[in-house]
């Protein structure tokens, strides 16, 4: 299973982010995909201003901005349970 972390270069708060989101993940072994919103026009578009950003499936938002160990991790945790039951867009 899979996340996409979206940063930007130059961002302390997307380093720190990342550094949380590293261990949350690995702790529940999930793989991090890492891109950077200025290399995508439409990422840039949506999320340009809310960097850092984590998505799940189907480009569901699990958390942004200041990131949180006990969101990502909640959040980590109801991604890993749709993959499991095959429902990636969630319901």
């Amino acid at each position: 299973m899979q996340v996409t972390f979206v940063t930007r270069r130059q961002c302390s708060l997307c380093d720190r982010g990342q550094a949380r989101l590293d261990r949350v993940a690995g702790l529940l072994g999930i793989d991090v995909e890492v891109v950077d919103v200025d290399d995508d026009g439409a990422l840039r578009d949506e999320f340009g201003g809310r960097v850092p950003v984590v998505l799940g499936a189907g480009g569901r938002v699990i958390d942004e901005g200041r990131l949180s160990a006990s969101r990502l991790a909640a959040g980590l945790l109801a991604e890993r349970l749709r993959a499991d039951r095959g429902t990636p867009g969630g319901n």
